[in-house]
């Protein structure tokens, strides 16, 4: 029977893969007494089942019944089985999802490349997690509906290649989509600020107008920044030329990378300069260079934030600056005080805004923990004054700049 069921999986696993989906449904294990069934089962679908199909599709969304409405839908009008699908009830975290993904990712072979439909955010923390159960690419498409499912069905089921399948999705669907061989298939640079989001995506629209479509200037979060440098997959960056960040990175990180508040110095702006040659004029790369340190200027601080008063809040950013270098007996200079004035102030009114905001969980190191308890003390003030918490997250940001110094 064994040997029977290998044999299958070798010839017809598509076939194998409906059964087994067939029986899961019914929430009936296909245990060593019934085994002979499932393959019975697959036999018999084998001369319905498309086995030429070669790549894999799957739905996720939100609901009891959504992605698998969707892809009873679709199936059907292809004739075949395409997509497989997993419903996410509203009370389901992302580790469940991420955990169901994984299973299944693991029960059939995906190196001729995935297609997955979603109807959520978070690509990118979502392929991070799941890639190491990947043998190919894989395209996420964002934004989940029947004729977008439907369209990808009918060019999977008409054996378009997988990369021509990745080219249409971003001209053809007004959603937005991605593809994964790593972070990207396109020459890309990447912004990562310990600020937030907020700020990368305003240096990613400075930045824009001077780079051909050749080249994406993508944002990402820096905690998904710092966890894949932990991880040492420098593959995951193989199609990026720089990092640019609000702090630096570690010194057994290969990719190119630059803490933008360098720019302050002749030494950063040449070293920004080099990075750019290759894909700019001298001129375009002067304006840019312009461009970026007014951004990152008292001035530029001033514009980022939208309600707070800015030299109310900038002073008292220069009392908790003074506070740290008093307890550390550090004298901080132009390019980290800038640094800390833009983060502390755009953290602020961040705050105010989305008090409820889940936050990752951190372990600090001896060190770090030291500077968290010590942060709580100086900011409450401030957490008084504009009734917020400076939780342990944000302040483990901090801690970023400030462990270089010490």
């Amino acid at each position: 029977m064994d040997k029977l069921d290998k044999k299958l999986q070798s010839l017809c696993p598509r076939s194998v893969h409906v059964a087994d989906c067939f029986f899961r449904s019914l929430h009936y294990r296909l245990t060593t007494k019934y085994h002979s069934l499932g393959i019975v089962l697959a036999i018999l679908l084998s001369d319905h089942v498309d086995e030429s199909i070669k790549l894999r599709g799957l739905l996720l969304a939100h609901g009891e019944y959504t992605a698998t409405s969707i892809q009873a839908v679709v199936n059907q009008l292809c004739g075949n089985y395409i997509f497989d699908a997993i419903d996410m009830p509203i009370d389901t975290g992302l580790a469940d999802i991420v955990q169901k993904t994984k299973t299944l990712f693991d029960s059939y072979d995906t190196s001729n490349g995935t297609v997955m439909i979603v109807d959520m955010g978070s690509l990118n923390q979502l392929y991070s997690e799941i890639k190491n159960h990947l043998n190919g690419d894989l395209l996420v498409v964002d934004n989940l509906t029947t004729a977008t499912a439907l369209d990808v069905a009918l060019k999977i089921q008409s054996k378009e290649k997988f990369k021509a399948i990745a080219a249409a999705a971003e001209s053809e669907y007004e959603i937005h989509s991605q593809y994964y061989s790593g972070y990207s298939n396109k020459k890309n640079i990447i912004i990562s600020c310990i600020s937030g989001l907020g700020i990368s995506e305003k240096i990613k629209e400075t930045m824009l107008p001077y780079f051909s479509k050749d080249i994406q200037i993508n944002t990402l979060d820096y905690y998904d920044l710092k966890k894949n440098i932990h991880q040492n997959d420098n593959h995951y960056f193989d199609t990026t030329l720089f990092v640019l960040t609000t702090t630096s990175l570690p010194d057994d990180f290969n990719i190119p990378n630059i803490n933008i508040y360098d720019l302050l110095d002749a030494k950063g702006e040449q070293k920004l300069t080099k990075l750019l040659t290759p894909y700019l004029k001298a001129d375009a790369i002067d304006d840019l260079n312009q461009e970026l340190l007014r951004f990152f200027s008292i001035e530029g601080v001033s514009e980022r934030l939208s309600f707070l008063n800015p030299k109310i809040i900038i002073k008292e950013v220069e009392t908790v600056i003074y506070k740290y270098e008093s307890y550390y007996n550090l004298k901080l200079d132009g390019k980290v005080k800038l640094n800390l004035y833009m983060h502390i102030a755009l953290m602020i009114e961040r705050l105010m805004v989305r008090k409820s905001q889940k936050m990752p969980e951190i372990k600090p190191t001896e060190d770090e923990q030291e500077f968290i308890s010590i942060s709580k003390s100086i900011f409450q003030p401030l957490e008084l004054k504009y009734n917020v918490e400076v939780n342990d997250y944000e302040l483990s940001l901090m801690y970023e700049v400030f462990k270089q110094l010490f």
